[in-house]
Parts: structure tokens; C-alpha cells; sequence
């Protein structure tokens, strides 16, 4: 069979090693591909989070026109993006991308609500008004609930 005590990892002497050839698998800091364990957990946590900012930030960018969505996915975008870099100092292209497409999201988002709401004040020829028809449509009284705003 095999040497049920194999360890991959074991640099000690008493391997039957014969030549002086140093094997990446009996490095006690390489994991059996050549990449430090810690390193390599790293990378893989990364690139799952490039890769979520980058769905999210698109997400965000396509429902700009759905409020409930758009916000939070362009949120979750600039999250991962920043996460995804770990303990570096810079990102990489993918997550560069999820946090633009996150903040252009966001951005494009709140002014498309915000135009909407000034065309309906525009529409409407001031917020008093806009109210009143806002409670009349929704059969509410207005003085009930805006009357001392509104004198």
C-alpha cells in the first residue's frame, strides 16, 4: 500500500528523499499546487467577490428605475468590491468595475428619482399641490394630515 504517515508537508530529515533536490511538496509553507495555503484561501475569496460586485454593480445599473433594488445592490457592490481586496492595496480590474458600476448605479438612481419627483412638483405648480392631490387620489383628507404644515 502507501505510508500511512505521508505527510505532504513534513520537511524533517528522516524522509527517504535520496537526492538533494528540494520537492515543493515537502516545503512546509507550500500547499501540493505551490501556492502558500493562507495566500491561495485569499485569492479564491476575492475572486468570489469580484465577481459578486461585478453582478451587483451591473444589476444596479440595469434596475435604475426600481428604487428598492438599485440602492441596495449598488451598496452591496461598493461592499464586495472593497472586500474583495483582502489585505492589498489595490484591486484588480474586476472589482475596480463592480465598485464604478455600484456608484454609477446609485448615482443614476437617485437623480432619475430626483427628476421625477421635480417633474411632478413641476406638473403639479408646487408640493402643497402635489399633496392635495396625492391625498385626493389616495382618499385621505389633507388638513387632517398637512393642515398645520401647510397654512
Amino acid at each position: 500500500m502507501g505510508d500511512m504517515n505521508y505527510n505532504p508537508y513534513d520537511n524533517s530529515n528522516n524522509s527517504n528523499n535520496t537526492n538533494n533536490e528540494t520537492n515543493s511538496h515537502q516545503d512546509p509553507k507550500l500547499n501540493p499546487y505551490g501556492i502558500p495555503p493562507y495566500q491561495y484561501q485569499m485569492y479564491r475569496r476575492g475572486n468570489a467577490m469580484e465577481t459578486a460586485a461585478m453582478v451587483l454593480g451591473t444589476s444596479s445599473v440595469i434596475m435604475c428605475n426600481c428604487l428598492y433594488l438599485a440602492i441596495p445592490f449598488g451598496g452591496l457592490a461598493i461592499l464586495f468590491a472593497l472586500l474583495s481586496r483582502g489585505g492589498r492595496m489595490s484591486m484588480t480590474a474586476r472589482a475596480r468595475n463592480g465598485l464604478i458600476l455600484g456608484i454609477v448605479g446609485i448615482v443614476v438612481t437617485i437623480a432619475f428619482y430626483a427628476y421625477a419627483f421635480y417633474i411632478a412638483i413641476q406638473d403639479a405648480g408646487s408640493l402643497e399641490a402635489l399633496l392635495r392631490e396625492t391625498c385626493e387620489m389616495m382618499g385621505y383628507d389633507f388638513e387632517t394630515l398637512f393642515g398645520e404644515y401647510f397654512q
